[in-house]
């Protein structure tokens, strides 16, 4: 028999000692679905891709074929993100914000005393 996961959850029945009969079945139907679990896991879900701006994001529902890169899609979509109305990390100092009047635009965070900006600028001064 195949296994169940990951398109539901296979019931098992709790043996107990001396009045329960093990078949190999029991073992086997165990076996089936740690393999489905590490297929559907993939190898090293763990493990970072190292996403690149210009790799391919799919934004729409799509079935992945294992969590492991249904992760890298979503980390290469945070890092090619181009949108302009979240807070976002730019590079080691400065993360950007909506450019619309009226709200923040940037925010800076220096050891250093703030100079410069423009209007709607902040600057987060630590030691």
């Amino acid at each position: 028999m195949a296994a169940t996961y990951p398109a539901s959850i296979r019931s098992f029945t709790t043996k107990v000692n001396i009045r329960d009969i093990i078949d190999e079945t029991d073992a086997n139907y165990l076996q089936e679905e740690v393999v489905a679990i590490e297929t559907i896991l993939g190898v090293t879900p763990s493990l970072s891709t190292s996403p690149s701006a210009s790799g391919t994001f799919t934004g729409t529902a799509t079935t992945f074929a294992s969590v492991s890169a249904r992760l890298a899609n979503i980390e290469t979509g945070i890092v090619a993100d181009t949108h302009t109305q979240y807070l976002k990390k730019v590079d080691a100092a400065v993360t950007t914000a909506s450019t619309s009047s009226g709200v923040v635009r940037n925010i800076y965070a220096s050891t250093s005393t703030p100079t410069g900006g423009i209007d709607g600028d902040v600057w987060l001064k630590y030691s």
